[in-house]
């Protein structure tokens, strides 16, 4: 074996020892969000018979008859590790409301936790009324803006 096949042979070892001596911890749902490593993201098409879209720890459901026709829905968080996610069509108006529920088990006390949006015309987050299951948390809404548990 020539040095340049040894020194080849010694890179590849080398490399599938480093490599084997990573750890790595597959995503869960599971996991409390500030231990998330991803952006949590969805869409899909909703229309007047209604229907659930979830994108890991949030989940919104839609009533039969809470839109008057078929809508691409979009969940997305905004940050990593935190709670603030954006609803979109921003702006989208329901007949009827919606739920909207954050998964907080993961979250030391999610009882004490309270849903709120974003009002752009004051700059505040408004309190919605908030109802808990467990570490389930959610709220009913009837627009689409940004939302946050905190």
């Amino acid at each position: 074996m020539t040095r340049r096949q040894t020194r080849l042979w010694a890179g590849v070892v080398l490399g599938t020892l480093l490599v084997g001596c990573q750890t790595f911890q597959p995503e869960s749902d599971t996991q409390p969000l500030s231990a998330s490593k991803v952006i949590y993201s969805e869409t899909q098409a909703i229309g007047p018979l209604g229907g659930t879209i979830s994108a890991g720890v949030y989940t919104l459901n839609v009533p039969q008859g809470a839109l008057t026709e078929e809508v691409w829905i979009s969940i997305q968080q905004d940050r990593r590790g935190e709670w603030p996610v954006t609803l979109g069509p921003e702006g989208l108006q329901f007949m009827l409301p919606v739920t909207l529920e954050f998964d907080a088990r993961g979250e030391g006390d999610a009882q004490s936790m309270t849903v709120a949006w974003w009002n752009p015309s004051t700059g505040q987050w408004v309190d919605q009324e908030t109802s808990y299951d467990g570490g389930l948390v959610s709220t009913q809404i009837s627009h689409f803006s940004r939302y946050v548990l905190h």
